[in-house]
């Protein structure tokens, strides 16, 4: 494990020069299952942070599907406060079990994640260096190298540009490894590079859906996790029971207030229920931000310069483009930690219907003959 305060410029070289060299390339014999997850239990079990780890085996299930974990000679991750310990903890504990390098890209936050990480090292023996990434200089200095996998669950970073800059910097990389290679047989052929570039993901994985009075599995083609909200025979209490159901999904705790890749960003609505379940809505929202059951947890919203408010301009350009395309704005919090935006009257062509990932964003869309 290296550590050491060093200049940006030290910390970014210290972590090229960890991708150049693949201090993983040897090979390593991958952890059993019941092995690697009981590592995990004890890794998670020494999370220190204030945030609730999730389920472990559920955390080791969607690390299996993360492949990310497979490409590379070094993973790369920046953790997010957003982010579940418990599945950050996981794709690191995989990620080494698979002879991959960890290049861990800290925050003011990772004090938590110390004892956890120190956990699996013992466990895995791997090669493991930290560096402080308080302004992305870490996260933009390996997204120039083609070499490593790169993780950043930051749900903000398709609304503010992170995530577009990133690409960039490894679309070039890759151009200037392919520009710089020695003739001979590679990937592709005489003259190209060796092997592909190891994937990034940059932001939130999802844009979830609840579907309120519908069957989920009648649009199986659509991604992202699928909720279905029962609204009985619609009546009043039926749609009120949904109503809050849905502000739970889309702003509670689970969610972090709506900042989390897991919050239910969009509605779809059967059209006998629509008007009466947007009021139902309405009530929700007024009545759980009012009494502190919905936003981000109170330990976030003690620290709003260094966390919730990285979200603020993501939140208001979600605004701007929601009222450019026409939506109607029906619900809106700005105080810190409680952000929220509800838009209404949400079309298929529009952004807000599927395409527009953004932090503390419900769109609420009636179903048709095309969704």
């Amino acid at each position: 494990m290296s550590r050491g305060p060093g200049g940006a410029a030290a910390r970014t070289q210290g972590l090229i020069d960890l991708a150049r060299e693949g201090l993983a390339g040897r090979a390593r014999a991958e952890s059993d299952p019941e092995t690697l997850r009981s590592a995990v239990r004890v890794a998670v079990a020494r999370y220190a942070g204030p945030a609730a780890p999730g389920d472990v085996g559920s955390a080791l299930s969607r690390s299996s599907e993360n492949r990310l974990l497979d490409c590379g000679p070094v993973y790369a991750r920046r953790p997010d406060w957003t982010e579940d310990p418990a599945r950050v903890i996981a794709d690191l504990a995989v990620a080494a079990a698979g002879g991959r390098a960890i290049a861990l890209l800290t925050t003011p936050l990772d004090e938590w994640y110390g004892p956890a990480l120190e956990a699996i090292a013992e466990h895995e023996g791997f090669d493991l260096i930290v560096r402080t990434d308080r302004h992305l200089d870490g996260l933009r200095a390996l997204a120039g190298v083609r070499e490593v996998a790169l993780e950043y669950g930051a749900p903000d970073a398709g609304m503010t540009g992170l995530a577009a800059s990133l690409q960039q910097l490894r679309a070039a990389a890759v151009v200037t490894s392919a520009g710089s290679a020695v003739s001979g047989e590679g990937w592709f052929g005489a003259g190209v590079v060796s092997s592909p570039a190891a994937p990034m993901r940059i932001g939130a994985e999802h844009s979830v859906t609840a579907f309120v009075g519908l069957d989920p599995g009648d649009f199986g083609a659509m991604t992202g996790l699928l909720h279905g909200v029962e609204t009985g025979d619609g009546r009043s209490d039926a749609l009120r029971r949904a109503a809050r159901e849905v502000a739970r999904l889309a702003f509670g705790a689970e969610s972090m207030g709506g900042h989390a890749g897991c919050a239910v960003s969009r509605a779809l609505i059967h059209p006998t229920v629509f008007s009466a379940f947007s009021e139902a809505l309405l009530d929700a929202l007024d009545e759980g931000f009012a009494s502190d059951t919905l936003g981000a947890p109170a330990w976030s919203r003690a620290r709003p310069h260094r966390l919730t408010r990285g979200s603020e301009q993501a939140v208001e350009l979600a605004r701007k483009a929601g009222i450019e395309e026409g939506a109607t704005l029906v619900f809106e919090r700005k105080q810190p930690g409680k952000h929220a935006l509800v838009f209404t009257n949400v079309e298929p062509r529009m952004a807000l219907a599927g395409r527009l990932v953004a932090p503390c964003l419900l769109a609420l869309q009636r179903a048709g003959a095309t969704v």
